[in-house]
């Protein structure tokens, strides 16, 4: 955690970030930067000045300081190692393809509440990617593409990963629950929209098809087992919140 905060999801607020870093890295974050000034206290440090956020769940602040480098279409980036652009075209396409999709959708524009979207691929995140508005970021493997020697498997899970972590941008994001036990209502709407996004974006590669097969029958095995949980079910310490981050959360409630 960077800074003490109540972790809610219920407590929302607006934040302001200033990151001072060496001069040579840049920072990114949810907002735009606004200034980039040098540092009155440390020499070869500058800080980047971001602009206000919406009202948002602490958890969703995010920040980046690296020699990343971007690669841009519109109000969309795409950050990766500088040795890595090569494989950044498709994730930076499919971010803008869903992310139109799902505005026209759902007829609420993402735009009206954001005034970008950045993408980060990281080398040491393990998997998986985390939703932080405005600023999502991935492992490389769930974001980076290479045409030349990976495979379709690789290309639709990148576009429904990406699918997934943007259609949270309306479900967890600008809207969300009150308490930790109705994660189900982000991670269920997020399944869902995944699949209709990257469906809607791709049409001739059929991803909706998979759908029933990758996460509806992913559900029935733990569903049926004596040990399966109530899609919402009180939680109160750390570790029984993270246990609420299953396929009952995530598949059954589709």
């Amino acid at each position: 955690m960077a800074f003490p905060c109540y972790d809610e999801p219920l407590l929302k607020a607006g934040f302001t970030l200033w990151i001072t870093h060496i001069a040579e890295y840049n920072a990114v974050s949810n907002m735009p930067v606004e200034e980039v000034v040098p540092s009155e206290e440390h020499e070869g440090y500058v800080t980047t000045k971001f602009g206000p956020t919406p009202k948002m769940s602490s958890y969703l602040l995010a920040f980046g300081v690296s020699d990343f480098v971007a690669l841009e279409d519109g109000n969309q980036q795409l950050y990766a190692r500088p040795n890595a652009m090569d494989e950044a075209e498709f994730g930076l396409e499919a971010g803008v393809k869903i992310l139109d999709a799902l505005s026209e959708y759902t007829y609420v524009n993402y735009y009206d509440y954001m005034p970008k979207l950045s993408q980060m691929a990281i080398p040491d995140r393990g998997g998986g990617a985390m939703e932080n508005w405005g600023l999502v970021k991935y492992a490389e493997t769930g974001l980076l593409f290479d045409p030349a020697r990976n495979t379709y498997r690789t290309r639709k899970g990148i576009a429904v990963v990406v699918a997934h972590e943007l259609a949270h941008q309306w479900f967890g994001d600008l809207v969300g629950p009150q308490w930790w036990s109705y994660i189900w209502l982000n991670e269920g709407f997020a399944n869902l929209y995944g699949y209709i996004g990257a469906d809607l974006a791709y049409p001739s590669e059929r991803y909706w098809d998979l759908y029933a097969v990758e996460n509806v029958q992913n559900a029935f095995g733990p569903d049926a087992t004596d040990s399966t949980r109530p899609m919402t079910q009180d939680a109160t310490t750390p570790s029984a919140i993270s246990g609420l981050f299953d396929s009952i959360a995530y598949d059954k409630c589709e």
